[in-house]
């Protein structure tokens, strides 16, 4: 994150009256090029202001972004380690039940995607899908009676199912 970003979430929650905050950030996508040099592509990634029911589609918010108070988070409790990934995702749920979220609408901070799988955004992908139904079927009580809900929840699994399988079959070439 940027040297500002603790700073300036902690005046948000304090300014705003809020146990949690979060900001924008960019997402570097990093490609290594036929010449060894490693191409990077900065772009913002457009948070969304606080809707809670969104993350029961999708998670929204990079936990990079997220400052908590400690009492929030001890509330929601600490990340579900039962979640080999969106164990993230699972804990903004979580904070989301009893908590309102500030939208800072600025850049404090950055992440990477490397194309060569070495991180875990491309390299663990295999373990999104099983991850996926895990906490849509933890969360289904909440989505129950919202037929919308449960339609981008049926399709994003699909989607995943379908680029793990297309990512199998190019393997299988």
């Amino acid at each position: 994150y940027y040297p500002s970003h603790l700073k300036n979430l902690l005046d948000a929650i304090k300014r705003e009256n809020m146990k949690v905050a979060y900001s924008n950030c960019y997402c570097v996508r990093e490609m290594p090029s036929e010449n060894g040099a490693t191409k990077q592509i900065k772009e913002e990634y457009k948070t969304e202001d606080f809707i809670p029911e969104l993350f029961l589609m999708k998670n929204y918010i990079p936990i990079i972004t997220l400052m908590a108070e400690k009492e929030a988070v001890e509330d929601a409790g600490l990340f579900d380690e039962s979640f080999e990934v969106h164990e993230d995702w699972d804990m903004l749920i979580r904070l989301s039940l009893d908590n309102d979220f500030f939208h800072l609408k600025e850049i404090t901070a950055e992440y990477r995607i490397r194309s060569d799988n070495t991180n875990s955004c491309t390299a663990e992908r295999e373990k999104y899908f099983d991850s996926l139904v895990m906490l849509y079927e933890k969360y289904d009580y909440l989505a129950k009676g919202n037929p919308e809900i449960l339609r981008i929840q049926e399709n994003n699994i699909k989607l995943l199912q379908s680029e793990l399988q297309s990512g199998k079959d190019k393997k299988n070439i």
